[in-house]
């Protein structure tokens, strides 16, 4: 199938921005707290284990600093869409007292469990399926293209097969693969739905005379959030290197998704690399080839949108 701007791609943890940006919209309703604690929310005991009298806050679910921690082996990957709900892997997840590390607000541990407990926390804010917000508030105003979180909400004709690369066997393609955790990584959006994404954050929470995020909550995307824990982690957003530049970004790493979205809220520049493959996933066993592959990528269309400024 030919790939053009309108192609869907499986996103990964880009997609934890859109989370953010829900999140941001429930506090400006003023039905969500960013620093208070949200176990009252969730409606079961959501804290640390072994430091239960410290509140786990929105901002530390958005920030990687909760405490809890990542157990690839209980973030089951399934074929097709998920059949558990938000809240029944918040609550399963937390329960188990081996998926909590370093006291809450101590250290960044990069985390994907506690994207999808921040959705289920915005499902009780805003009495909303998450999915269902997701298409009111971002999907349908901002005209992103076709965007979903299952499989069942695209269009499967323009959706970008997965695969996966083997040195014995070279590229194969992969299954629909879904997980429990979805908000964390499981969109799909085209590179034309993901540009009006980043227009909309150069222009500080506004595209085509609709308004999503107050410059405010744009702001805080922007800004470092505890640089005592990390100097790079703002609110989702982080900032990273590349090309020489410093550019606020996300990444996005699964079975059959590679993925980079950079932008420069001082000059403008945006950068956007989907692919449908496990570039990054082989990266961490050794096997850099596609990885390094996207970083020249990344170089050659800084270069080029050098000419052009």
């Amino acid at each position: 199938m030919p790939v053009d701007e309108h192609t869907l791609f499986n996103v990964a943890s880009i997609s934890k921005t859109f989370v953010g940006a829900l999140a941001l919209q429930e506090a400006e309703a003023g039905r969500l707290d960013l620093d208070a604690d949200v176990a009252p929310i969730l409606g079961f005991d959501f804290q640390h284990p072994r430091h239960p009298s410290v509140a786990i806050t929105p901002r530390m679910l958005m920030t990687h600093t909760s405490g809890m921690v990542d157990d690839f082996l209980d973030l089951a990957v399934s074929d097709g869409d998920p059949s558990v709900s938000l809240e029944s892997f918040a609550r399963t997840y937390a329960a188990d007292p081996t998926h909590w590390g370093d006291a809450p607000g101590m250290t960044r541990s990069y985390c994907n469990a506690c994207i999808a407990v921040l959705a289920r926390v915005i499902e009780h804010t805003s009495s909303t399926d998450f999915r269902v917000a997701s298409q009111s508030r971002l999907f349908d105003p901002l005209a992103l293209d076709g965007a979903g979180w299952f499989f069942g909400d695209v269009d499967s004709g323009r959706l970008a097969h997965f695969y996966t690369w083997a040195p014995r066997r070279g590229y194969s393609e992969l299954a629909l693969q879904g997980y429990p955790h979805y908000p964390a990584g499981m969109l799909m959006i085209s590179l034309h739905g993901l540009e009006r994404w980043l227009l909309g954050h150069l222009a500080m929470g506004t595209l085509d005379g609709t308004r999503f995020l107050s410059e405010a909550s744009v702001g805080e995307t922007q800004r470092v959030q505890t640089p005592s824990v990390s100097r790079s982690q703002a609110l989702v957003w982080y900032y990273t290197t590349h090309a020489g530049l410093r550019w606020l970004s996300h990444s996005g790493s699964s079975f059959g998704a590679s993925t980079q979205m950079l932008y420069r809220p001082e000059d403008g520049r945006m950068i956007v690399v989907l692919t449908n493959s496990d570039a990054y996933i082989r990266s961490r066993l050794g096997q850099s080839g596609g990885s390094d592959a996207i970083d020249r990528i990344i170089e050659r269309m800084n270069a080029e949108l050098e000419l052009s400024l």
